[in-house]
């Protein structure tokens, strides 16, 4: 008779080995995959190299860190939080509820009239104006100008309070609104025992109904591309981040800022006061914070609304920073999130909950994954028709061979496994 016998090691394998042993045999395991369809290995490092050494590496990297630090609030206590997907989500609405509603105001102007706004706004040309913000938005001094549907039809948002008030306001009420989303199902969990993870995901869906509601009616814009594709206006252009200037990146300053200051506020939380000791114990010995008087489904709702805060603030910042648009959502695998909020979970988990790691984890995934859509550039056609998907495939199979290598290492490195004959 034979019989496997598991026993957990006394001592396990140093997590930063684990984490590095998973990536490197994930990378490994899905180029002998590729390989087997006829990609040369060069041809697969060369893209690698070039997905880790790109400038486009920067805005994932920047959304990695803040997703990460978020997730590993909630996955310390134990709080198994996969919906900061729809926290962002939240964010983003409520960062286009201030930027489209509280920091502008919209006029719609047609034929003579439109004429003589321009000429007061010291528009010299306003025949040939209008022609040129049918095909894209103009600045003139706080008025941001779009083409209208009809003859001489212009669009015009003004600003009506100052663009740092208005970004500072919407990354607050992202914050806000981003922990009050996780906060439910955070009580669903403590008060009435519904599974977190089951709850948080169908939330994502709800966050997803609640953003093509609001990008098709009270945020739905008055220029021509947005009537076309159910979007808001473009933002103002005084409310857009400023760009950092990083050579082959677009991203901008401010989200560089606040995924450092976020992430260094997670990091004091956690290690540096007591409810960040208060959160590891909740992970694991829920018991001893009883016996010691602490409020322990209280403490969950608070980490889950944590968590989401720092998720909400993520979405508020891509839209600022990139998307400047709310656009209905078409196809549920290209949210406007750029799916940050799931690719996330891999982030802590390769961290194994140390904060501390969640910047170089955040970089080996953003890496992975602009080595797949590299991928998707660099081979010839006859690869691609070989494989059968293309380059966003190439990425799934890449970061879900290192996942699921992950999980098989750490459990090598926590338990031992002999069998017995």
């Amino acid at each position: 008779m034979v019989s496997i016998i598991v026993t957990r090691r006394v001592k396990p394998y140093p997590p930063v080995l684990v984490s590095i042993l998973a990536i490197v045999i994930g990378v490994l395991l899905t180029g002998l995959v590729l390989l087997a369809f006829g990609v040369p290995l060069n041809t697969y490092f060369e893209a690698i190299f070039n997905g880790f050494t790109t400038g486009q590496i920067m805005r994932p990297l920047v959304y990695l860190i803040l997703i990460g630090s978020a997730l590993t609030i909630a996955f310390r206590g134990a709080m198994w939080n996969i919906g900061a997907e729809g926290q962002m989500i939240i964010g983003m609405i409520l960062a286009g509820i201030v930027a489209y509603i509280i920091a502008t105001s919209v006029a719609v102007l047609s034929g003579n009239e439109a004429i003589q706004f321009l000429k007061s706004v010291g528009v010299q040309n306003p025949q040939q104006f209008i022609t040129l913000v049918k095909i894209e938005p103009q600045l003139v001094g706080t008025y941001y100008i779009y083409g209208g549907k009809g003859v001489n039809a212009i669009v015009v948002r003004n600003l009506t309070m100052p663009p740092i008030a208005a970004q500072l306001l919407a990354l607050f009420l992202a914050v806000v609104f981003g922990g009050i989303w996780a906060a439910i199902p955070g009580s669903l969990k403590s008060y009435l025992g519904v599974d977190e993870v089951a709850s948080t995901l169908i939330m994502n869906y709800i966050a997803y109904f609640f953003f093509n509601y609001s990008a098709s009616t009270y945020l739905l814009g008055y220029s021509i591309q947005a009537r076309d594709f159910y979007r808001s206006d473009q933002l103002h252009a005084l409310l857009q981040y400023p760009q950092a200037g990083i050579p082959g990146s677009t991203i901008t300053w401010p989200e560089i800022w606040i995924a450092i200051v976020a992430f260094a506020v997670v990091a004091f939380m956690l290690n540096y006061t007591s409810l960040g000791v208060q959160v590891k114990v909740l992970g694991s010995n829920p018991d001893a914070l009883k016996a010691a008087g602490v409020n322990v489904k209280r403490l969950a709702v608070i980490i889950m609304a944590m968590s989401g805060m720092v998720a909400g603030i993520a979405g508020a910042a891509l839209l600022f920073g990139n998307l400047f648009k709310l656009e209905a959502i078409r196809n549920i695998m290209s949210p406007p999130t750029q799916s940050f909020g799931y690719t996330g979970i891999l982030v802590s988990w390769i961290s194994m909950l140390e904060i501390y790691a969640v910047p170089p984890a955040a970089f080996i995934v953003a890496g992975l994954q602009r080595t797949g859509r590299n991928i998707e550039i660099i081979l010839p056609s006859q690869y691609k028709q070989a494989i059968g998907f293309s380059g966003p495939g190439v990425m799934m199979l890449l970061i879900g061979t290192v996942l699921l290598t992950f999980i098989i290492m750490r459990v090598i490195s926590e338990y031992s496994i002999r069998i017995r004959r």
